[in-house]
């Protein structure tokens, strides 16, 4: 009873805290397949911790000698398997709490049914800003300006200093 009482607690407040996400200033009118999505990718980019090739981070004495790695199938592909993420490099170093929480989450996360919207945009609504401010922390900043993407400068700027610089001498 006391864990059906803290279970279900837990959530209620998960499924309030989802539906705040329709009030101001977020406005955003989705199911749960894409908050979860952010949330998981907001915990582990500020859980991440940088690694440095200090002695404490990468003992030399700790290494593990070369071995052949467990491999798994991936699920979305055909025929390809892949090295298994947590095969630590170094010897009684187990993997963290959040890598493992994260590949579960990425496992089951098809589970969720999701639910396409298709609401359309108002004529004076501008989707790319809707985006950006749904999304300001993971949207990568713009740095450049397009006005007009059909016009001959657009054309040059896009070959000779974008995508095509490589190719042209």
């Amino acid at each position: 009873l006391i864990l059906y009482v803290v279970l279900g607690c837990c959530g209620c407040s998960l499924c309030c805290y989802s539906e705040t996400w329709k009030c101001p200033p977020f406005y955003w009118f989705t199911d749960l397949h894409p908050k979860i999505m952010y949330l998981v990718y907001q915990a582990i980019f500020y859980s991440h911790k940088i690694p440095t090739t200090s002695p404490e981070d990468m003992p030399v004495d700790k290494i593990k000698p070369k071995q052949k790695l467990d491999k798994q199938k991936i699920s979305y592909a055909l025929n390809i398997k892949v090295p298994n993420r947590f095969k630590e490099e170094f010897i009684d170093d187990p993997p963290p709490i959040k890598d493992r929480l994260s590949q579960f989450v990425a496992e089951r996360i098809s589970l969720i049914p999701q639910i396409d919207h298709f609401e359309a945009f108002a004529p004076d609504e501008d989707p790319v800003e809707f985006v950006m401010n749904q999304m300001n922390s993971i949207y990568p900043e713009i740095y450049q300006v397009w006005d007009e993407k059909l016009s001959d400068v657009a054309l040059t700027r896009f070959c000779l200093y974008g995508l095509g610089a490589h190719r042209i001498d």
